[in-house]
């Protein structure tokens, strides 16, 4: 996932051929104080925003991003900013009032006129900053399902340091507690809760007293609305599974890219333990799937994760090093995972710096 340190990285200063234009790097953080569109309904787009009093021109190749979704087009933008957030009682112009971070360059306007404008490259937006860090104080009611033995939700709320804490799903109606109406936004889907290991674990897992850092804002109806929450437990069935929980790659030179990626594996037969591949998708079309991709490893890209022994079946892994390749920091990363169960494959985002 892109995410916010990456629209934070330095623009290297530039200048374009034509003598009378100068351009240099430009970025902002702050309040969105206004977002200007064409079109209507799902043909909405951004031409233009203002963070601050400053103008950003969107050109053609913007990409957007949301602390939970990347690779957004301006018209993706325009649609989702008349579509409700959890808890605000805003329903149209929604980001308008939210936080943006804009990397991009400040280029003079063409003669005679006479001033700059902000071309962006990266635009992230969300409708607040807020964490809410501490420990769980309450949990809902349940009943346990005589068949199959899970938790099943009867009333109550989730609350982290005396806050009502709705943990936001990744489609609409996957809230949890499950109750009431809560509005679904396409452009900050929720992640759900994971564990110190970066694996889902369901919310109903939650105990009083355990640590817990929700990410989100703070409803107008007075309750925290968390698009993700880092707590500590397991699901019932942890299958063979490999996590990327960090993923930033800094572009050296032509041929050699600087990476750290971290994260965690389960696997019970192993504990944990076992090889870490780096790679990266390539194509490998077929007619049923033309978009079909395979893993492809980077030569020499390789280390081992290390067995939790205090928190079986999980494990840690840390990739630091220089990797050679033709061309910049890939837009994506996969990591693979050898365990003794199985071997297991995973795809994320990267921070490019």
């Amino acid at each position: 996932m892109t995410i916010r340190s990456l629209l934070l990285a330095t623009v290297a200063i530039a200048t374009i051929s034509a003598p009378a234009v100068a351009q240099v790097a430009a970025e902002l953080e702050g309040r969105v104080t206004d977002i200007t569109t064409t079109g209507t309904g799902p043909e909405t787009t951004v031409t233009s925003l203002k963070v601050f009093n400053t103008t950003i021109a969107i050109k053609s190749g913007t990409t957007f991003a949301t602390p939970t979704r990347d690779g957004m087009s301006a018209n993706n933008i325009g649609v989702c900013n008349n579509r409700p957030f959890a808890g605000m009682s805003r329903t149209t112009k929604t980001m308008i009032g939210g936080t943006g971070i804009i990397v991009g360059s400040s280029v003079d306007l063409p003669a005679p006129a006479v001033g700059s404008v902000v071309e962006p490259q990266t635009v992230f937006l969300e409708p607040a900053e807020n964490v809410l860090l501490g420990r769980i104080t309450k949990i809902p009611e349940y009943e346990l399902d005589p068949v199959t033995s899970t938790k099943k939700y009867v009333s109550g709320t989730l609350e982290v340091e005396g806050t009502s804490v709705i943990v936001l799903g990744a489609r609409a109606g996957e809230h949890f507690p499950p109750t009431g109406t809560v509005a679904h936004n396409p452009c900050l889907p929720g992640t759900g809760v994971k564990n110190d290991f970066g694996f889902a674990i369901p919310p109903e897992s939650l105990v009083v007293g355990a640590e817990a850092a929700a990410e989100g804002w703070f409803g107008d109806d007075g309750r925290f609305y968390a698009f993700l929450i880092e707590s500590v437990g397991a699901p019932d069935i942890q299958p063979t599974s490999v996590s990327i929980t960090r993923a930033q790659c800094r572009t050296r030179s032509a041929t050699q890219m600087e990476w750290e990626i971290r994260g965690g594996t389960a696997d019970e037969a192993s504990g944990g333990a076992g090889q870490i591949l780096i790679g990266k998708p390539v194509p490998s079309p077929t007619p049923e799937n033309p978009n079909r991709t395979v893993f492809g490893a980077y030569t020499g890209a390789t280390t081992t994760a290390t067995a939790d022994p205090l928190n079986r079946p999980y494990g840690l892994y840390t990739f630091k090093a220089n990797i050679n390749n033709q061309g910049s920091c890939p837009e994506t990363v996969m990591v693979r995972y050898v365990g003794k169960s199985a071997t297991v494959t995973v795809r994320a985002g990267v921070d490019r710096r």
